[in-house]
């Protein structure tokens, strides 16, 4: 995920139709290939800019962005919004400040031609400075223009433009903060089947912000809302809605409602059905309480292998996912003891710069644990978690100075490591500290190493403790 990804967390692609004649369609499609190249040589905006679609989306050729950006470029040097704009999709969700400035051109020129989404793209990257400095000012003037053909369309009874006015009111983008107006539109577009608008519907009657709910108090209507309020049952309702059509978010809620018996009894058999529907289709989070469902027991057999196989999937993205593997693995949950994948985890979070990981990866390489020893590699870990004030590390780099164990033998080293160890109360690095360094009646040993960590001790810490959870 690069850096513009954040800003657009909260943002939908949308698919809105021409309204007004601000809001430019890519136009009929042309089904015969010849046709559609042969009019794009001769510079018709139109007909490159769906050439540019057909490779982007692999549709009738073979999927090429590199050619799919050309004709896209082409379209868009033309003036056609609806290319400017999918150029600057493209640009927004690659890495490096100059794509970004890329982006902002296109959306820009899109913008500037009435093209309502890149009007929102343009309020949302003034409004967290992505690729562009920080302005409220300008923010607020792209999101307004959005805002307003938002309106007209949604008022028209568009689904797709009923969803983004809820959501600008939910967050008060360009419009004042409004639930239940956010409510009342999220509630016009689920209705006609928006999927988005089905699940932002059901998550904020699962948070109770703006929701209505009549209540029967002695015999006595009392209607209650705002932020609190919950209804579960609605929020099972519009995320069922929304999983039945396949989206896998709705399906990962959906599943968890059944998994904690929220709006509905609680069903394992139907939590994990859910689970499994996001999960194939990449869900991150599902994978992950989908291994957890697994690893427990509930509502199927308990099987630490599928555990592991849902949670291997998860990890690349999932912190949590990435500890729990390095639980099942160490510990034999049930799976087979493999200290090889915990070293590979370890390496994976190691490289993101967690401190206990890189301590933990040093540790064993040192002692030969899932790979073979390396006294170099081991004081290379240690030293990067020690630079970063990892107490552990530094009392075992100070044993390594003090042996000459990957590093040139430094008692001065050595000592002033066990010393900032001990500061940090480090029990060992007190005791060796004061017996090598103080006092002088104790030398560094082997057997002085092995008794700093007990074997594993240290392969696995508290979740908070690992960093893993971060």
């Amino acid at each position: 995920m690069h850096k513009y990804a954040a800003c657009l967390c909260c943002l939908f692609l949308l698919n809105l139709t021409a309204q007004a004649g601000n809001i430019l369609a890519a136009g009929h499609e042309i089904s015969n290939l010849a046709e559609l190249q042969k009019l794009a040589a001769q510079g018709n905006a139109e007909a490159q800019f769906n050439l540019g679609k057909r490779y982007e989306d692999g549709h009738g050729v073979p999927k090429d962005i590199a050619k799919a950006m050309v004709w896209l470029e082409k379209a868009a040097e033309q003036g056609f919004a609806e290319a400017q704009f999918r150029l600057a999709e493209r640009y927004a969700w690659w890495t490096g400040a100059q794509n970004g400035v890329k982006a902002v051109h296109w959306y820009q020129k899109a913008a500037e031609r009435g093209h309502v989404r890149a009007q929102y793209r343009m309020g949302a990257m003034y409004g967290h400075g992505s690729a562009v400095p920080k302005d409220e000012a300008k923010a607020a003037y792209w999101y307004k223009k959005a805002a307003q053909l938002y309106q007209n369309a949604a008022e028209q009874g568009d689904a797709e433009a009923q969803y983004q006015l809820g959501v600008m009111y939910q967050w008060g983008f360009g419009l004042p903060k409004d639930y239940d107006k956010a409510v009342h539109w999220f509630q016009k577009a689920a209705e006609q089947g928006n999927t988005d608008a089905q699940f932002r519907l059901g998550g904020m009657y699962e948070s109770g912000e703006g929701v209505v709910i009549v209540k029967i108090i002695d015999g006595v209507s009392v209607i209650r809302y705002g932020q609190g309020v919950k209804d579960g049952a609605k929020a099972v309702f519009w995320y069922q809605k929304a999983a039945e059509q396949g989206m896998p978010g709705a399906q990962h809620r959906l599943g968890m409602m059944y998994d904690k018996g929220q709006g509905v009894p609680q069903d394992g058999v139907k939590a994990v059905y859910w689970y499994q529907k996001a999960a194939e289709q990449d869900h991150s989070s599902a994978q992950y309480d989908l291994g957890a469902i697994y690893a427990e027991g509930r509502g199927v057999p308990k099987d630490a292998a599928k555990a592991a196989q849902w949670w291997e999937k998860a990890a690349e993205e999932n912190a949590h996912a990435r500890y729990k593997l390095i639980l099942l693995y160490a510990y034999e949950h049930g799976a087979p003891k493999d200290e090889a994948r915990v070293v590979q985890w370890y390496q994976q979070a190691a490289e993101r710069g967690n401190t206990v990981a890189q301590y933990n990866l040093g540790w064993m390489y040192a002692n030969g644990r899932g790979v073979e020893i390396d006294v170099f590699k081991a004081a290379q870990w240690l030293i990067k978690a020690s630079e970063l004030g990892d107490a552990d590390a530094q009392c075992l780099l100070g044993i390594m100075y003090l042996r000459g164990m990957g590093v040139l033998r430094d008692r001065l080293a050595g000592c002033g490591l066990l010393r900032v160890s001990a500061e940090k109360r480090i029990k060992r690095a007190i005791g060796l500290y004061n017996d090598i360094c103080v006092t002088g009646k104790a030398d560094i040993s082997k057997t002085e190493e092995n008794r700093l960590h007990d074997e594993m001790t240290k392969l696995v810490k508290s979740a908070e403790g690992l960093g893993l959870l971060r």
